[in-house]
Protein backbone atom coordinates (compact mmCIF):
# COMPACT_ATOMS: atom_id res chain seq x y z
CA UNK A 1 0.00 0.00 0.00
CA UNK A 2 1.73 3.27 -0.94
CA UNK A 3 1.82 6.05 1.70
CA UNK A 4 0.55 9.63 0.47
CA UNK A 5 2.56 12.57 0.21
CA UNK A 6 4.96 11.61 2.71
CA UNK A 7 7.67 13.31 4.29
CA UNK A 8 10.12 13.17 7.15
CA UNK A 9 9.40 15.24 9.99
CA UNK A 10 11.34 17.76 9.05
CA UNK A 11 10.19 21.12 11.27
CA UNK A 12 9.98 21.12 15.38
CA UNK A 13 6.23 21.14 15.88
CA UNK A 14 5.86 25.22 17.22
CA UNK A 15 2.09 24.88 17.41
CA UNK A 16 0.28 27.99 19.36
CA UNK A 17 -1.64 26.57 22.36
CA UNK A 18 -4.65 28.49 23.24
CA UNK A 19 -6.61 27.65 26.77
CA UNK A 20 -9.64 28.83 25.93
CA UNK A 21 -11.89 28.86 22.97
CA UNK A 22 -12.46 32.62 23.18
CA UNK A 23 -9.19 33.07 22.84
CA UNK A 24 -9.47 32.05 19.39
CA UNK A 25 -10.70 35.97 18.03
CA UNK A 26 -7.24 37.33 18.74
CA UNK A 27 -6.19 34.72 16.74
CA UNK A 28 -8.30 35.38 13.92
CA UNK A 29 -7.70 38.85 14.38
CA UNK A 30 -3.69 38.33 13.81
CA UNK A 31 -4.20 36.45 10.79
CA UNK A 32 -6.36 38.84 9.29
CA UNK A 33 -9.32 36.35 8.43
CA UNK A 34 -12.56 37.42 6.69
CA UNK A 35 -13.75 34.11 6.85
CA UNK A 36 -13.83 30.51 7.88
CA UNK A 37 -14.29 27.19 7.30
CA UNK A 38 -15.36 24.91 9.65
CA UNK A 39 -14.71 21.00 9.35
CA UNK A 40 -16.62 19.80 12.76
CA UNK A 41 -17.91 16.56 13.42
CA UNK A 42 -21.74 17.88 13.53
CA UNK A 43 -22.65 16.02 17.08
CA UNK A 44 -19.83 17.25 18.47
CA UNK A 45 -19.54 20.62 17.01
CA UNK A 46 -23.36 21.42 18.68
CA UNK A 47 -23.43 18.95 22.08
CA UNK A 48 -19.82 20.61 23.29
CA UNK A 49 -21.40 24.08 23.16
CA UNK A 50 -18.66 25.00 20.52
CA UNK A 51 -21.36 25.92 17.91
CA UNK A 52 -22.64 28.66 20.12
CA UNK A 53 -19.69 30.15 21.62
CA UNK A 54 -18.36 30.91 18.55
CA UNK A 55 -21.05 32.75 17.22
CA UNK A 56 -19.46 35.87 18.98
CA UNK A 57 -16.16 34.74 18.40
CA UNK A 58 -16.30 35.15 14.92
CA UNK A 59 -18.38 38.25 14.68
CA UNK A 60 -19.36 39.40 11.14
CA UNK A 61 -16.96 36.76 9.55
CA UNK A 62 -18.44 35.27 6.62
CA UNK A 63 -18.81 31.29 8.23
CA UNK A 64 -18.79 28.47 5.52
CA UNK A 65 -19.72 24.30 7.28
CA UNK A 66 -18.21 21.63 5.27
CA UNK A 67 -19.97 19.72 3.27
CA UNK A 68 -18.87 16.44 0.64
CA UNK A 69 -18.90 19.19 -2.20
CA UNK A 70 -17.26 22.23 -0.73
CA UNK A 71 -13.78 23.16 -0.45
CA UNK A 72 -12.48 26.13 1.88
CA UNK A 73 -12.67 29.23 0.23
CA UNK A 74 -9.34 30.78 -0.57
CA UNK A 75 -9.35 33.68 1.92
CA UNK A 76 -10.66 31.63 4.55
CA UNK A 77 -8.81 30.10 7.59
CA UNK A 78 -9.74 26.47 8.54
CA UNK A 79 -11.33 25.43 11.99
CA UNK A 80 -11.04 21.44 12.80
CA UNK A 81 -13.60 21.06 15.21
CA UNK A 82 -14.45 17.67 16.81
CA UNK A 83 -13.14 14.30 17.81
CA UNK A 84 -9.69 12.53 15.97
CA UNK A 85 -11.91 11.63 12.72
CA UNK A 86 -13.13 15.22 12.61
CA UNK A 87 -9.50 16.63 13.30
CA UNK A 88 -7.96 14.43 10.72
CA UNK A 89 -10.92 14.94 7.78
CA UNK A 90 -10.13 18.80 8.21
CA UNK A 91 -5.95 18.22 7.67
CA UNK A 92 -6.49 16.09 4.56
CA UNK A 93 -9.13 18.48 3.15
CA UNK A 94 -7.28 21.94 4.16
CA UNK A 95 -3.76 20.23 2.41
CA UNK A 96 -5.23 18.87 -0.57
CA UNK A 97 -7.63 21.73 -1.69
CA UNK A 98 -3.82 23.47 -2.25
CA UNK A 99 -2.20 20.62 -4.20
CA UNK A 100 -2.27 20.14 -8.26
CA UNK A 101 -4.22 16.93 -9.02
CA UNK A 102 -7.01 14.54 -8.35
CA UNK A 103 -7.38 13.94 -4.57
CA UNK A 104 -7.55 10.47 -5.04
CA UNK A 105 -4.54 10.40 -6.46
CA UNK A 106 -2.69 12.17 -4.43
CA UNK A 107 -3.71 10.37 -0.92
CA UNK A 108 -1.68 7.53 -2.74
CA UNK A 109 1.20 9.18 -3.90
CA UNK A 110 4.62 7.87 -2.18
CA UNK A 111 6.30 11.65 -1.91
CA UNK A 112 7.00 14.83 -3.29
CA UNK A 113 6.80 18.67 -2.30
CA UNK A 114 3.63 20.19 -1.23
CA UNK A 115 2.24 23.88 -0.61
CA UNK A 116 0.85 24.61 2.37
CA UNK A 117 -2.51 25.09 3.21
CA UNK A 118 -4.77 27.97 4.83
CA UNK A 119 -4.47 28.71 8.79
CA UNK A 120 -5.81 25.83 10.23
CA UNK A 121 -6.83 25.69 14.02
CA UNK A 122 -7.65 22.69 15.92
CA UNK A 123 -10.07 21.84 17.99
CA UNK A 124 -10.55 19.07 20.29
CA UNK A 125 -13.70 18.18 21.90
CA UNK A 126 -12.69 14.59 23.33
CA UNK A 127 -8.84 13.89 25.07
CA UNK A 128 -7.36 11.01 23.47
CA UNK A 129 -6.26 11.01 19.68
CA UNK A 130 -3.88 13.53 19.89
CA UNK A 131 -4.52 14.02 16.03
CA UNK A 132 -4.67 18.26 16.86
CA UNK A 133 -0.72 17.87 17.41
CA UNK A 134 0.59 15.27 14.32
CA UNK A 135 1.76 15.63 10.88
CA UNK A 136 -0.31 12.90 9.52
CA UNK A 137 -3.86 11.68 8.99
CA UNK A 138 -5.17 8.23 8.02
CA UNK A 139 -7.18 8.62 5.04
CA UNK A 140 -10.19 5.74 4.43
CA UNK A 141 -11.06 4.86 1.10
CA UNK A 142 -13.99 3.58 -0.50
CA UNK A 143 -12.47 0.69 -1.82
CA UNK A 144 -11.87 -0.05 1.72
CA UNK A 145 -8.07 0.64 1.37
CA UNK A 146 -6.14 2.64 4.33
CA UNK A 147 -3.62 5.47 3.01
CA UNK A 148 -1.17 7.38 5.02
CA UNK A 149 -1.09 11.00 4.45
CA UNK A 150 1.92 12.48 5.98
CA UNK A 151 3.34 16.16 5.94
CA UNK A 152 4.73 19.07 8.37
CA UNK A 153 2.02 21.31 6.58
CA UNK A 154 -0.94 18.85 7.80
CA UNK A 155 -0.34 20.18 11.31
CA UNK A 156 -2.49 22.78 12.49
CA UNK A 157 -0.75 26.20 13.19
CA UNK A 158 -3.17 26.70 16.19
CA UNK A 159 -5.11 24.44 18.79
CA UNK A 160 -7.36 25.10 21.10
CA UNK A 161 -7.53 23.14 24.43
CA UNK A 162 -10.83 24.49 26.11
CA UNK A 163 -11.61 20.96 28.53
CA UNK A 164 -15.38 23.13 28.79
CA UNK A 165 -15.54 21.40 25.40
CA UNK A 166 -15.38 18.25 26.30
CA UNK A 167 -18.14 18.78 29.40
CA UNK A 168 -21.28 17.36 27.33
CA UNK A 169 -19.17 13.74 26.85
CA UNK A 170 -20.26 10.59 29.33
CA UNK A 171 -17.58 9.50 31.58
CA UNK A 172 -17.64 6.08 29.78
CA UNK A 173 -15.98 8.00 26.99
CA UNK A 174 -13.46 10.31 28.19
CA UNK A 175 -12.01 7.04 30.29
CA UNK A 176 -12.11 5.21 26.76
CA UNK A 177 -9.99 8.48 24.99
CA UNK A 178 -7.71 8.37 28.12
CA UNK A 179 -6.69 5.00 27.19
CA UNK A 180 -6.26 6.10 23.65
CA UNK A 181 -4.05 8.76 24.49
CA UNK A 182 -1.88 6.28 26.85
CA UNK A 183 -1.87 3.21 23.88
CA UNK A 184 -0.84 6.48 21.55
CA UNK A 185 2.34 8.21 24.25
CA UNK A 186 3.25 3.92 25.00
CA UNK A 187 3.48 3.34 21.58
CA UNK A 188 5.41 6.49 20.54
CA UNK A 189 7.96 5.32 23.49
CA UNK A 190 8.78 2.05 21.72
CA UNK A 191 8.62 3.39 18.22
CA UNK A 192 11.95 2.55 16.76
CA UNK A 193 12.43 6.29 15.82
CA UNK A 194 11.76 7.48 19.10
CA UNK A 195 14.09 9.89 20.31
CA UNK A 196 14.77 12.41 23.68
CA UNK A 197 11.66 14.20 22.25
CA UNK A 198 9.18 12.31 21.20
CA UNK A 199 10.15 10.05 24.76
CA UNK A 200 10.03 13.62 27.03
CA UNK A 201 6.44 14.28 25.80
CA UNK A 202 5.25 10.74 25.99
CA UNK A 203 6.32 10.11 29.85
CA UNK A 204 4.87 13.89 30.80
CA UNK A 205 1.65 12.19 28.76
CA UNK A 206 1.73 9.11 30.88
CA UNK A 207 2.42 10.99 34.05
CA UNK A 208 -0.50 12.82 33.59
CA UNK A 209 -2.97 10.13 32.89
CA UNK A 210 -1.57 7.55 35.48
CA UNK A 211 -2.56 10.86 37.96
CA UNK A 212 -5.78 11.53 36.81
CA UNK A 213 -7.50 8.85 34.42
CA UNK A 214 -8.51 6.21 37.02
CA UNK A 215 -9.30 9.09 39.42
CA UNK A 216 -11.98 11.13 36.81
CA UNK A 217 -14.14 8.14 36.50
CA UNK A 218 -15.11 8.22 39.70
CA UNK A 219 -15.88 12.50 39.58
CA UNK A 220 -15.48 14.18 36.31
CA UNK A 221 -13.57 17.62 37.67
CA UNK A 222 -12.62 20.53 35.60
CA UNK A 223 -9.52 19.93 36.44
CA UNK A 224 -9.31 16.20 35.62
CA UNK A 225 -10.73 17.26 32.26
CA UNK A 226 -8.29 19.67 31.26
CA UNK A 227 -5.37 17.19 32.67
CA UNK A 228 -6.44 14.45 30.03
CA UNK A 229 -6.82 17.36 27.30
CA UNK A 230 -3.13 18.13 28.20
CA UNK A 231 -2.32 14.25 28.31
CA UNK A 232 -3.71 13.54 25.15
CA UNK A 233 -2.03 17.07 23.75
CA UNK A 234 1.68 15.80 24.98
CA UNK A 235 0.73 12.47 23.52
CA UNK A 236 -0.04 13.75 20.02
CA UNK A 237 3.32 15.82 20.32
CA UNK A 238 4.94 12.37 20.96
CA UNK A 239 3.69 10.69 17.73
CA UNK A 240 3.99 14.17 15.97
CA UNK A 241 7.89 13.27 16.45
CA UNK A 242 8.54 9.61 15.19
CA UNK A 243 6.62 7.60 11.95
CA UNK A 244 3.15 6.45 12.52
CA UNK A 245 2.74 3.18 14.06
CA UNK A 246 0.53 0.08 13.91
CA UNK A 247 -1.66 0.45 16.92
CA UNK A 248 -2.59 3.85 16.18
CA UNK A 249 -3.60 2.93 12.28
CA UNK A 250 -4.98 -0.77 13.45
CA UNK A 251 -7.16 1.05 16.05
CA UNK A 252 -8.15 3.72 13.72
CA UNK A 253 -9.34 1.44 10.45
CA UNK A 254 -11.38 -0.92 12.97
CA UNK A 255 -13.14 1.89 14.52
CA UNK A 256 -13.81 2.72 10.32
CA UNK A 257 -15.61 -0.78 9.59
CA UNK A 258 -16.84 -1.23 13.28
CA UNK A 259 -18.28 2.02 14.68
CA UNK A 260 -16.74 1.29 18.03
CA UNK A 261 -14.46 4.00 19.98
CA UNK A 262 -10.98 4.07 18.82
CA UNK A 263 -10.12 4.36 22.35
CA UNK A 264 -11.66 0.99 23.48
CA UNK A 265 -10.47 -0.58 20.13
CA UNK A 266 -6.75 0.54 21.67
CA UNK A 267 -7.25 -0.29 25.21
CA UNK A 268 -8.10 -3.90 23.81
CA UNK A 269 -5.27 -3.93 21.68
CA UNK A 270 -2.81 -2.27 23.69
CA UNK A 271 -2.50 -5.41 26.56
CA UNK A 272 -1.13 -7.96 23.35
CA UNK A 273 1.27 -5.60 21.86
CA UNK A 274 2.74 -4.32 24.55
CA UNK A 275 3.67 -8.11 25.63
CA UNK A 276 4.50 -8.73 22.54
CA UNK A 277 6.84 -6.01 21.94
CA UNK A 278 8.69 -6.02 25.96
CA UNK A 279 10.10 -9.66 25.03
CA UNK A 280 12.07 -8.41 21.64
CA UNK A 281 15.58 -10.02 21.43
CA UNK A 282 18.42 -10.06 19.30
CA UNK A 283 17.30 -11.57 16.09
CA UNK A 284 13.81 -9.91 16.08
CA UNK A 285 14.76 -6.13 17.45
CA UNK A 286 13.98 -3.62 14.35
CA UNK A 287 15.61 -0.94 16.45
CA UNK A 288 19.16 -0.38 15.13
CA UNK A 289 20.21 0.63 18.86
CA UNK A 290 19.56 -3.09 20.16
CA UNK A 291 17.16 -4.74 22.24
CA UNK A 292 18.86 -3.23 25.49
CA UNK A 293 17.62 0.29 24.32
CA UNK A 294 14.14 -1.10 24.03
CA UNK A 295 14.15 -3.35 27.14
CA UNK A 296 14.84 -0.17 29.24
CA UNK A 297 12.19 1.85 27.64
CA UNK A 298 10.23 -0.83 29.07
CA UNK A 299 11.67 -0.18 32.38
CA UNK A 300 10.94 3.30 32.23
CA UNK A 301 7.21 2.44 31.17
CA UNK A 302 6.90 0.35 34.17
CA UNK A 303 8.24 2.81 36.97
CA UNK A 304 5.37 5.25 34.78
CA UNK A 305 2.97 2.95 35.42
CA UNK A 306 3.23 2.28 39.03
CA UNK A 307 4.63 -1.66 38.93
CA UNK A 308 8.21 -3.10 39.51
CA UNK A 309 8.65 -4.70 36.25
CA UNK A 310 8.21 -4.76 32.56
CA UNK A 311 6.38 -7.74 33.48
CA UNK A 312 3.59 -6.97 35.50
CA UNK A 313 2.94 -3.71 33.07
CA UNK A 314 0.12 -5.86 31.35
CA UNK A 315 -1.23 -6.77 34.63
CA UNK A 316 -1.60 -3.32 35.64
CA UNK A 317 -3.25 -2.34 32.24
CA UNK A 318 -6.05 -4.96 32.71
CA UNK A 319 -6.82 -3.64 36.20
CA UNK A 320 -6.87 -0.18 34.86
CA UNK A 321 -9.57 -1.55 31.93
CA UNK A 322 -11.20 -2.97 34.50
CA UNK A 323 -11.55 0.07 36.79
CA UNK A 324 -12.44 2.19 34.12
CA UNK A 325 -15.15 -0.70 32.79
CA UNK A 326 -13.74 -1.33 29.34
CA UNK A 327 -13.55 -4.19 27.44
CA UNK A 328 -10.40 -6.22 27.47
CA UNK A 329 -11.01 -8.32 24.14
CA UNK A 330 -11.96 -7.38 20.46
CA UNK A 331 -14.44 -9.22 20.62
CA UNK A 332 -16.55 -7.48 22.84
CA UNK A 333 -16.24 -4.79 20.50
CA UNK A 334 -17.87 -6.72 17.78
CA UNK A 335 -14.51 -7.70 16.20
CA UNK A 336 -14.22 -11.44 14.84
CA UNK A 337 -10.69 -12.81 13.51
CA UNK A 338 -11.50 -11.98 9.81
CA UNK A 339 -12.32 -8.23 10.18
CA UNK A 340 -8.83 -7.74 11.91
CA UNK A 341 -6.86 -9.48 9.54
CA UNK A 342 -8.91 -8.30 6.73
CA UNK A 343 -7.98 -4.51 8.50
CA UNK A 344 -4.47 -5.31 8.45
CA UNK A 345 -3.83 -6.02 4.77
CA UNK A 346 -5.13 -2.84 4.13
CA UNK A 347 -2.85 -1.12 6.59
CA UNK A 348 0.37 0.54 4.63
CA UNK A 349 3.95 -1.38 4.85
CA UNK A 350 5.62 1.41 6.99
CA UNK A 351 3.49 1.12 9.91
CA UNK A 352 4.24 -2.34 10.31
CA UNK A 353 8.00 -1.37 10.21
CA UNK A 354 7.88 1.26 12.95
CA UNK A 355 7.58 -1.30 15.46
CA UNK A 356 10.60 -2.03 18.44
CA UNK A 357 10.04 -5.87 17.50
CA UNK A 358 9.77 -6.59 13.58
CA UNK A 359 5.63 -7.93 12.81
CA UNK A 360 5.38 -10.43 10.45
CA UNK A 361 1.87 -11.97 9.08
CA UNK A 362 2.59 -14.90 11.57
CA UNK A 363 3.05 -12.51 14.58
CA UNK A 364 0.16 -9.97 13.19
CA UNK A 365 -2.20 -13.50 13.07
CA UNK A 366 -0.60 -14.17 17.01
CA UNK A 367 -1.34 -10.44 18.30
CA UNK A 368 -4.72 -10.30 16.77
CA UNK A 369 -5.56 -14.05 17.93
CA UNK A 370 -4.47 -12.71 21.51
CA UNK A 371 -6.36 -9.64 21.18
CA UNK A 372 -9.72 -11.52 20.22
Amino acid sequence: MSTGLTSAVTTTNRQQDLLQLEHLGAVLEQLGSRSVFVVADSVAYMASGAAARLRSVLGSRVVSMFTKITNPPMESVVLAIGGGAALDLGKVMNHLATQIGDPATLIRRKAGSALPGRPLIAIPTTAGSGAEATHFALVHADDGGMHLVAHAHLRPGYVVLDPSLSTSHPIPGMAAAGLGALALALESIWNIQANEGSIGYAHEAVKLLMANLENEFFGMTDAGRAALLRAANLAGKSADSVTPTFLMAMAGGLAARTGASYGQLAGALLGPLLEYNRQVGTIDCADLRGPHTVQMRFVRIAQLMGVTSPESIRARLNKMLGTLQLPSQLCELGVDTALALDVARTMPKSLYDTNTRRLKPQQVNALISGAI
